[in-house]
């Protein structure tokens, strides 16, 4: 069993923007959904852990080791998937995964057995040949997934993976992730809640660069149940809700607002219980978290 754990990290930017604060964790093997909007601090904490910038305080052990003391234990174990990758123009899928497993330090015999492997396991073995500059988003992000798994690591990071992607290439894309994360860790970090529902056994919301939330997604929305109400408004009615009601969440469907509330007793004035979802528990917390600042 792997484990990541994190305790008291804190990174402050030059510019004086505090990415990280004092951000404590514990991952073991399977899915674990990072999840958060855009500026959270997602970004900056995959990039710590990668060992890609060093923290300001706290301490990252993986499987025992300081990781921060000593980055080359983790990048000899770590697949990193980030948000963007550029490619060499004019290599073919294999060529440019042949090229990242010398990087890597593979010999020539782990290249021969691995390559082929990791191109059916993406189903990609098909393009091998073609260059991965021409390949669409969704081909570009499983070829990021297989370098990713070059070297049998214990441990992936992928960063905002289906952003952009079209909903078959999303679902292709998270049932491999799926498959990927049953023996080791694999940390997703994204701001997408239904990639963290499908997918996460454990997650994490942070904001701000603060852990507000960690636990078990089915826990979280148990601990709702009841407690989420909704009513269809019109638009110019949502301040005055505001000023009665703790919203949550609001969305426009067919000119009317979709309001939801949460509210430990029936609120009356038309609002109709539901059973919440993960959106309804991420969306309390980050209020949560706004209301106390």
């Amino acid at each position: 069993m792997n484990r990541l754990q994190i305790t008291n990290l804190s990174k402050t930017y030059p510019n004086g923007v505090r990415a990280l604060d004092n951000i404590s964790l514990t991952i073991t093997n399977g899915m674990f959904g990072l999840l958060g909007p855009n500026g959270a601090g997602k970004s900056t904490l995959m990039k710590t852990i990668a060992g890609l910038q060093a923290a300001d305080t706290g301490e990252i052990f993986f499987n025992e080791v300081n990781i921060l003391q000593q980055p080359i234990f983790i990048k000899k174990q770590l697949g990193y998937l980030p948000q963007e990758f550029g490619v060499y123009p004019k290599l073919s899928a294999y060529q440019l995964l042949d090229h990242i497993a010398v990087l890597k330090g593979l010999p020539a015999t782990a290249r021969r057995e691995q390559i082929p492997a990791l191109l059916q396991q993406v189903n990609l073995y098909q393009q091998r040949n073609m260059e991965v500059h021409s390949f669409s988003g969704g081909m570009r992000q499983r070829f990021g997934i297989a370098q990713a798994l070059l070297g049998d690591p214990h441990i992936i990071i992928v960063d905002e993976p289906t952003a952009g992607l079209d909903p078959e290439e999303r679902s292709r894309f998270n049932n491999l992730l799926s498959e990927i994360g049953e023996n080791i860790i694999v940390i997703l970090s994204t701001h997408l809640v239904e990639d963290v529902r499908s997918l996460c056994t454990s997650m994490a919301i942070v904001n701000k660069g603060r852990l507000i939330a960690a636990g078990a997604p089915d826990a979280f929305i148990d601990q709702l149940n009841g407690y989420i109400w909704r009513k269809f408004i019109n638009k110019e009615e949502l301040s005055d809700y505001q000023q009665n009601h703790r919203i949550i969440s609001t969305q426009l469907n067919a000119g009317k607002l979709l309001v939801h509330i949460h509210n430990h007793q029936h609120p009356g004035n038309g609002f109709q219980p539901i059973t919440p979802h993960l959106e309804d528990v991420y969306f309390s917390q980050l209020l949560n978290t706004n209301n106390h600042e």
